[in-house]
Parts: structure tokens; sequence; C-alpha cells
């Protein structure tokens, strides 16, 4: 999310595309890491005692938080792209990509997903 800070001082679309590629590839860890931790949660049993249990429902918990931070970011990452470059690939038809109030329109749309899921 740093990357974000310098977007709009890139003075051409190399280092543009730099940027992005830097942001992308630093955000893919938190995938990484997801898969990462799900698969140490299959080695987790419940266990028989209440503190056996509990250390479990963390566990889980914690995995299906982090399973959700994951859907949200790939979210907002995919309609940063479709409100910002989407008018590149689509018709003038589609008026929705078009409007300038798309940009606004996703991330209070995103917003809003992130606060009900949350």
């Amino acid at each position: 999310t740093l990357c974000g800070f310098f977007f709009p001082f890139c003075p051409n679309l190399w280092i543009w595309s730099l940027v992005m590629a830097f942001s992308t590839v630093t955000y893919s860890a938190i995938l990484f890491r997801y898969a990462q931790k799900r698969r140490a949660f299959r080695n987790i049993s419940r266990g028989n005692s209440v503190d056996e249990i509990e250390l479990y429902d963390r566990s889980r918990m914690s995995l299906a938080l982090h399973g959700m931070c994951c859907f949200i970011w790939t979210g907002i990452l995919v309609t940063y792209f479709a409100s910002n470059a989407g008018h590149l690939v689509v018709p003038t038809s589609w008026t929705i990509f078009h409007d300038p109030a798309v940009t606004m329109i996703e991330e209070c749309f995103m917003d809003l997903v992130a606060k009900i899921l949350y």
C-alpha cells in the first residue's frame, strides 16, 4: 500500500509499471502466507482439554479472518484495475467504465464490503 503514494508522481508508464510490479509482488505475500497457514492448520487436531480446544478455535478463527483479508484485498485490487483500466479495453457502449465517478463508486463499494465482512 505504500507504493500507492508514489503512483501520482510517476513521470512515465515505465516507472509506473515498475512501481505496480513491485506493489503486486509485495502484495502476493499475503496469499502465500495464507496458503502456508492453511497447510499448517490441517495438521492441528482439536484436542481434548479446554486449552487445546481454545487454541484450535483461535487458530481456526485466525485462519478464517486471514482468508477474508485475502478475499477483500484481492477484491480491492481487481476493482482498482477494472475502474482505472477498464475504459481502455471495453467499448464506449459500456458506460459504467467510462463514467468519471466509477473509481469513487468502486472504492466506496469495496469499503462497504470490507466493513460488512470484517
